[in-house]
């Protein structure tokens, strides 16, 4: 039988029925089961695991260390017996077994007959934050935040205890967001290699920390009263969380690996995003739990589904809805969605409202109906905008072990942007800026950005949030730097941004084109995704735009990144040429450029840039490989802002319409 091991545990908490799928690969398809060491390597897990060891290892420079790193569990448990044997210790990746269940501690110190257990974990904390985390709320219970994690190090500290028949105390070492790095490169000290996933630490050995646990970017968090009343079944949430207190949990866990049986599953708002789900049926986890507690037929599930529908602006009853049995949105009444306060949609209405967004997706869902809306009062919205029209995407990297020295854990790295310029001629340009270099590049960013935007007024756009954020961001790195024109590029930036939290907007506010597509523009193709991505090829479903742009891309627009490319913004799926394909499918691989084939690795999703933007922030590429990397990100980052182009042509095609329909109506 399969041992209780931690990942298992955690994988349980969310649904139990995991416990069963995980555990039988041969039937079940695991999304996560090739991406474990990527989704580590770009959460930084991997380099804060190796920083942690190094920090023991320096601190208790006195005792001995020893670094468990075999995966054969018969020999992990053989060498930490005999580690344990020594009096002072520092053991990483220390092996323990009891009652079937089995545990490999991040790292844990023995001091006399005094045990301390750290599990390292990448998420990062402030000192006012840890004072929240260390003991249960007023309430009872264990801090929402951080509760999966808490339960992490609960279940450990439970294994070990009764495999050592003595008391361990508990620690979760964060990140520490209040301390700056101490040393340059820090980061590139810690070397991965993707395709071996080997760790090379061989430079961090130069690195001395301080002896003080203060100076540390790594936070240890003493966890040991919340872990106590987490074993002794003394928590409120515990019910909620798991369906069973902690020990019947572990118990109920380990009877249904002993029988070889399933635990019953729990529908729920995480099963839109869950693990195991497979467009293979028959291998498919989710597919099994929807059919066994919701009796879903083959035919349910081409049917659209409470999970379908749109979130946004708060809306929270998709789970009270799945707890009653209202799993389509065919089952769902006016008031399962709609909040009373907001209007109900009609003919004339100038703009969606939360409710109306959600009202029009479900009627568009009931009907069949495949036809666009756009409200009229995008008319009055795009009158307010002012040629030339610039269209602007940001970069960015947030790594838990920064690169220089003196910035912050998931500090913002702004690395590269693009810029589309619309002129009221209809002429397009593009302008594009980049870092590669092992340097803090924020300054030089909005140095360039300030360069390609201050020579008129014309209206600016970004998509979604982020890019206003970016902004204050550096705005306040830049009040606390020496930077001499600090003031000017502060200047600028409060120009182009606004502040919720001072209730500051800039006399030149960027546009968010999604809040525009939120307002007034829903096609049934999206669902309930407002993502550009999702957005992009929707309105590549108009007939018009089509026409506009069915040539290469290069011929719209003069790029380097696309010049030795067919690259084109439209791509039929279909020989009647009915359906049009995402670009973002579309890209040039890496290495394109150079005649590299059999390759699908492309840049194509804001993850994957941050994660090649950190690949070129270490030594040993070769200068070829960095140039590939390089231009992946261009051409990723450039079709951003041209989507956002593509997106302002659709308005506008279709607002002239409604323009010419209100004038034949009046």
């Amino acid at each position: 039988m399969a041992l209780l091991t931690k990942s298992l545990f955690t994988a349980s908490l969310g649904c139990p029925r995991k416990l069963y799928y995980a555990t039988h690969a041969e039937q079940y398809d695991n999304a996560d089961s090739d991406n474990d060491f990527m989704r580590s390597l770009a959460e930084g897990g991997i380099q804060v695991g190796a920083l942690a060891r190094h920090y023991y290892k320096s601190k208790y420079k006195d005792f001995a260390y020893h670094y468990i790193d075999t995966k054969d569990k018969k020999v992990a448990l053989r060498q930490t017996e005999k580690a344990m044997q020594q009096n002072n210790v520092v053991i990483a990746e220390a092996a323990f077994e009891w009652e079937d269940c089995f545990v490999r501690a991040d790292i844990l110190v023995k001091r006399g007959e005094s045990i301390q257990l750290i599990e390292v974990k990448s998420s990062s904390i402030s000192g006012v934050e840890k004072d929240k985390i260390t003991e249960p709320t007023s309430r009872g219970e264990v801090n929402s935040a951080y509760r999966h994690y808490i339960y992490d190090l609960a279940f450990q500290k439970y294994v070990i205890e009764n495999a050592l028949e003595c008391d361990v105390h508990g620690y979760l070492m964060l990140i520490n967001s209040d301390q700056p790095c101490d040393t340059d490169g820090l980061n590139q000290m810690i070397r991965i290699n993707t395709k071996t996933q080997e760790v090379d630490v061989s430079k961090l050995s130069n690195y001395q920390p301080s002896p003080n646990e203060a100076d540390w970017l790594l936070l240890p968090c003493d966890m040991n009263l919340v872990c106590n009343a987490i074993i002794a079944n003394q928590t409120t949430e515990q019910l909620d969380y798991m369906g069973a207190t902690f020990t019947d949990y572990v118990d109920k866990l380990l009877e249904s690996l002993r029988a070889d049986s399933p635990l019953a599953p729990r529908l729920s708002t995480q099963c839109k995003h869950c693990e195991f789900r497979s467009e293979n049926t028959t291998r498919s986890g989710y597919h099994h739990c929807w059919r066994e507690c919701a009796g879903f037929t083959t035919e349910d599930f081409k049917k659209p589904h409470i999970l379908e529908l749109w979130g946004g602006k708060g809306f929270r009853r998709a789970k009270s809805l799945i707890e009653e049995g209202k799993y389509f949105l065919s089952d769902l009444e006016t008031d399962d969605y709609f909040n009373p306060k907001d209007e109900v949609l009609v003919l004339d209405a100038q703009e969606f409202n939360p409710s109306s967004r959600r009202q029009i997706q479900i009627e568009k869902l009931r009907s069949g109906d495949t036809d666009f809306v756009l409200l009229s009062g995008i008319c009055d919205e795009m009158s307010e905008w002012q040629f030339p029209l610039h269209f602007i995407d940001f970069e960015t990297s947030t790594v838990a072990i920064p690169f220089t020295k003196g910035r912050y854990p998931y500090e913002t790295i702004a690395f590269q942007y693009s810029h589309h310029q619309l002129n009221e001629d209809g002429t397009l340009t593009h302008t594009e800026w980049i870092s590669t270099e092992q340097e803090f590049p924020n300054f030089k960013f909005v140095r360039a950005l300030k360069a390609d935007l201050d020579k008129d007024n014309g209206t600016i756009f970004r998509y979604s949030h982020h890019e206003n954020s970016v902004l204050n961001q550096i705005a306040e790195q830049l009040r606390l730097s020496n930077e001499p024109d600090r003031d000017e590029l502060i200047a600028f930036i409060r120009t182009i941004t606004h502040d919720n939290d001072t209730d500051w907007v800039g006399d030149r506010n960027m546009v968010d084109l999604c809040e525009v597509v939120v307002r007034y523009y829903y096609d049934p193709s999206m669902g309930g995704s407002n993502s550009i991505k999702v957005v992009l090829p929707a309105v590549l479903r108009s007939k018009e735009l089509q026409k506009c742009y069915d040539r290469p891309y290069r011929e719209y627009v003069e790029s380097e990144n696309f010049a030795k490319f067919d690259f084109s913004l439209i791509n039929y799926t279909d020989k009647a040429k009915t359906a049009v394909g995402n670009p973002y499918k579309y890209l040039p691989v890496i290495g394109a450029e150079d005649g590299e084939e059999g390759s699908d690795d492309r840049i194509n999703n804001g993850g994957l840039a941050n994660a090649n933007y950190a690949r070129l922030q270490y030594d040993g590429l070769s200068a070829t490989e960095k140039e590939r990397l390089k231009n992946a990100l261009l051409r990723y980052c450039e079709l951003d802002t041209m989507a956002m182009v593509l997106i302002y042509e659709f308005f506008k095609i279709h607002s002239i319409r409604l323009a010419n329909f209100d004038k034949l109506h009046k």
